[in-house]
């Protein structure tokens, strides 16, 4: 399949334990990490943190962790 035109297509969202230790595996591989921001890799949200990467098509590929849940 060909990737999304703008890039805005649907992308797969992978959970992992490790955020940090996941982006050093893939650093390491040399797999490139687009920025989201300029100068900024991982982004923080309320419920995770995350990065992406692209596979050979260029279709995105959202690397996340998921947040502990805050105890009510």
């Amino acid at each position: 399949t060909q990737p999304a035109a703008d890039h805005n297509g649907p992308n797969i969202a992978l959970e992992v334990e490790d955020l940090d230790a996941a982006l050093a595996h893939f650093q390491h591989h040399a797999i490139p990490i687009p920025e989201i921001l300029p100068g900024t890799t991982i982004m923080d949200s309320p419920v995770c943190r995350f990065f992406f990467i692209t596979d050979p098509d260029g279709n995105p590929i959202n690397i996340h962790q998921c947040k502990p849940r805050a105890h009510a």
